[in-house]
């Protein structure tokens, strides 16, 4: 079952090369849940905002990525162009990615559909208009990206190669505090940026908790060499802005999560925006990338999507997981 699941992902194991990883870090009684000492790139997390100021954030499987420097790298002998990023997600364990030169072939935009707890009105109401929904970013890859044990407790895992990458900004809670719109307007979560695997995903979304998920193939440009340009933009756009995140989580400087002002959504849209020019739309972007109802407008607004373009299968009908 796990080689059929594998094969119907693009996933690949390779073996491993020999990995020394950074500088050790002492184990500790007091440390965050998510800090490991045996993981170069574990975060050792606490809030400096907001009601839970000093308090753990729970960076378990939240942590945005980093880019390895020459010097961490060095072990891997990186190719020109490559890029090598620490903290990606893959099967309940972080890795190190292998990211070769412009390897992005397509890009979308998939909205996940949560209804909230509670309420039948509420959730009849959202599976109309889709107010309640996560947002993030899928690069479907034509040059796979290799994935590297990143844990030495994980040393003896093979290496993979897989061909989706999700990027996905999600709230950071403290232990036990889940997540909610509500408490996501109180300055109670943290924000990070994280790069997990397709797999990952359609497991957590659709296979775990049944939710519907709807994608859009972002077009970037009528011409077809300045859309394969543009695509390639967005994945090392994000990569900048999850490095960003993770250096403000080392520095202990958290940035807020905000339901309406950054959020999945604002943070999705901020990596297009970031790497385009709309013209007179300009800064009113900024007030289009909101309210996951209107997600295909925002996107049709800024020329990423037509409203001519053939429809996109759901991530649920391209897996057969309806």
């Amino acid at each position: 079952m796990k080689y059929l699941y594998a094969l119907a992902f693009g996933v690949t194991t390779l073996t491993a090369p020999a990995f020394a990883g950074g500088s050790r870090k002492p184990a500790s009684e007091q440390r965050c849940p998510g800090y490991d000492s045996e993981d170069p790139w574990a975060i050792d997390g606490r809030f400096s905002a907001g009601p839970n100021k000093g308090r753990c954030m729970d960076l378990t499987e939240m942590r945005p990525i980093h880019v390895l420097t020459a010097e961490e790298s060095a072990s891997f002998s990186p190719k020109p162009g490559e890029t090598l990023i620490a903290n990606f997600r893959h099967e309940g364990r972080y890795w190190i990615a292998r990211i070769p030169k412009d390897p992005v072939d397509e890009v979308y935009f998939q909205t996940e559909r949560f209804d909230p707890p509670g309420s039948p009105l509420a959730a009849k109401l959202n599976e109309a208009i889709w107010f309640s929904a996560h947002g993030q970013i899928r690069f479907k890859l034509k040059k796979p990206i290799t994935i590297y044990p990143q844990n030495r407790r994980d040393g003896e895992l093979p290496a993979e190669e897989l061909t989706d990458l999700i990027v996905s900004s999600e709230a950071v809670t403290m232990p036990g505090d889940p997540f909610d719109l509500v408490k996501g307007m109180q300055d109670r979560f943290a924000i990070a940026k994280r790069f997990t695997s397709l797999q990952d995903k359609v497991k957590f979304m659709i296979i775990d908790q049944g939710h519907a998920v709807r994608q859009h193939r972002i077009t970037a440009s009528p011409d077809r060499v300045e859309a394969r340009q543009r695509n390639q933009l967005f994945l090392y756009t994000a990569i900048r802005r999850s490095e960003r995140d993770y250096q403000s989580f080392q520095r202990g400087e958290t940035v807020l999560y905000s339901t309406f002002q950054r959020s999945c959504i604002t943070e999705a849209f901020e990596v297009f925006d970031d790497a385009g020019n709309y013209g007179l739309l300009g800064t009113a972007t900024d007030l289009f990338k909101r309210n996951p109802s209107w997600i295909p407008w925002y996107l049709e607004q800024r020329g990423l999507i037509s409203s001519k373009d053939s429809p996109v299968p759901s991530l649920n009908e391209e897996f057969g997981l309806n």
